[in-house]
This record gives structure tokens, C-alpha cells and sequence, in this order.
């Protein structure tokens, strides 16, 4: 397995419900995540209504079909993305979950969205900063993931430099990882307060120097993952 497999891998487990490292291109949940605590809709590895990530998957699941497909329907949806309802039309859910489970496409449209607005995202902000780790790049590509990027306001709360400014990269990420845990654990929004099984994970890691993420087996959210 390939660095990015492994960080695939593991995103996996903090996502899926059933904490499966495999890629999930059919799972739908419902939070109370979205605009204002409103309920919205996640598919797969974290594409939501509301953030509006669902919808370029649909448009681009539109662009990868050479005939005429589902995508125009999906996509008569967007204008009621902001509203609440949404997350409970069992018409619109029914037609992604069919979708997903019969048009390849489909499934490799979430592959590309995910590449295009979480992890090159994540790599960027990694080689810009001097960052070299495989673990490194899990924390980056988690926060990505989960919060949209390396929130400011968390880097804030610690003084180690990035390496690309003469720091270290191990203090800074374990530094990173400290702060973000707490913020989750005590953050006014409950359903986040539960998610510090991420920084759990990574924080165990750390503690293993397991930096280039070839010490397995590696047991993210109860999951094992052997090499």
C-alpha cells in the first residue's frame, strides 16, 4: 500500500459508520451538522449538503456519463440544498442510494471530487509548509476532511514554527494535535465532541514514532488495519 492508501484507509474508519477502512461509495447518513444545526445530507467520505460538496459530485457524475443518466434529476435538486427538509425527502435519497450502487461512474465521480476538494487541498498546504511525514500528511488530511482545512485560530494557540520556518515537524504536528483535540472535545456543537477518536488515533501514533506509517497493525476508531 502506497502513503495515500494507508491515509485513505484510515479516513475510512473515522467516517464510516460501521468504522470500515474500505471505500463506502453508497452510505448516506443524516446529522444535525449542517447551516445553523440544521440536518443535512453526508454521502460517502464527507460530501454534504449544505457544504455543497454532494453537488459537485453530481455535476461532475454528470460530466463522466457519456449517455443520459440520473444526474439532471439529482442535480434539480441543489436549489433546496440550504433547507433542512431535504435530509428527509425519501425520493431524493432513494434515487442517490440507487445511483451509487449501479453506475460506476457515479462512484468514480466521489473519487474525483474527493481529489479535487479535500486532498489536494491537504497536499498543498503540506509541501507549502514543509511537510514530509506520512502521519503528518493523516493529520493534515483529517483536518482537511473534517473542518476544511488548518483552522488559523487552532495554530494560533501554540508557538512551534512549520518546518518550511526552521521548525519541527513532530512538535508541530503533536503540538497541532493537542489543541485540536481539546477544541473538539469541548466544542459547543456536542456531535464534534465525540469525534476526538480522530486525535485519539493520532495522538497513539505519535507516541509510537510511527511517523512514515509503516507500523502496523494501526487501529484507527477500533478498526485494525494490517499492512
Amino acid at each position: 500500500m502506497t502513503p495515500k492508501d494507508i491515509i485513505i484507509k484510515i479516513l475510512n474508519c473515522f467516517e464510516n459508520d460501521n468504522c470500515s477502512p474500505l471505500t463506502n461509495y453508497t452510505s448516506i447518513y443524516i446529522y444535525r451538522d449542517g447551516t445553523d444545526n440544521k440536518k443535512q445530507i453526508t454521502l460517502g467520505r464527507g460530501f454534504t449538503s449544505m457544504g455543497g460538496s454532494l453537488w459537485e459530485v453530481f455535476k461532475k457524475y454528470k460530466d463522466l456519463s457519456s449517455v443520459k443518466t440520473t444526474a439532471d434529476k439529482l442535480l434539480s435538486y441543489e436549489s433546496q440544498k440550504n433547507s433542512e427538509s431535504l435530509a428527509g425527502d425519501k425520493e431524493f435519497l432513494k434515487l442517490i442510494l440507487e445511483t451509487s450502487k449501479t453506475d460506476e461512474n457515479f462512484r468514480k465521480a466521489q473519487d474525483v471530487i474527493y481529489d479535487e476538494l479535500y486532498w489536494s487541498k491537504g497536499q498543498d498546504w503540506f509541501d507549502r509548509n514543509g511537510f514530509t511525514l506520512p502521519l503528518s500528511m493523516a493529520v493534515v488530511q483529517d483536518s482537511f476532511l473534517q473542518s476544511g482545512s488548518i483552522p488559523n485560530f487552532l495554530r494560533s494557540r501554540f508557538d512551534e514554527m512549520v518546518p518550511k520556518n526552521g521548525g519541527s515537524e513532530q512538535k508541530w504536528m503533536s503540538q497541532y494535535i493537542d489543541v485540536r483535540h481539546n477544541w473538539l472535545a469541548h466544542h459547543s456543537r456536542t456531535i464534534l465532541n465525540n469525534t476526538v477518536y480522530r486525535t485519539d488515533f493520532f495522538k497513539t501514533e505519535m507516541k509510537k514514532n510511527n511517523w512514515n506509517l509503516d507500523k502496523f497493525p494501526l487501529c484507527p476508531n477500533g478498526t485494525t488495519i494490517n499492512k
